[in-house]
């Protein structure tokens, strides 16, 4: 078994601290793909993921932060005001 550091903020390598909360920073990464790309499909097929796969770290982001991040609609998504 291999021994990872934590960082200054207690988290492992790669993972970035949010909210009190030790995240992944892909899921960061991904989110802000979305917010440029403006579509979850258009984000997905860029990260080389599922539609299902980039909506799960979103919605788990969002039930984390206590806020809905994105507003969804069959065409497009947006930032929330």
């Amino acid at each position: 078994m291999r021994c990872v550091e934590k960082d200054n903020n207690g988290c492992y390598k790669g993972r970035i601290k949010v909210a009190g909360w030790c995240m992944d920073s892909k899921v960061l990464k991904h989110f802000l793909k979305i917010v440029q790309l403006g579509s979850l499909t258009a984000a997905a097929d860029d990260a080389c993921l599922t539609v299902q796969a980039l909506a799960a770290q979103i919605k788990k982001l969002e039930q984390h932060m206590g806020l809905r991040l994105l507003n969804r609609t069959n065409k497009a998504v947006s930032l929330t005001p």
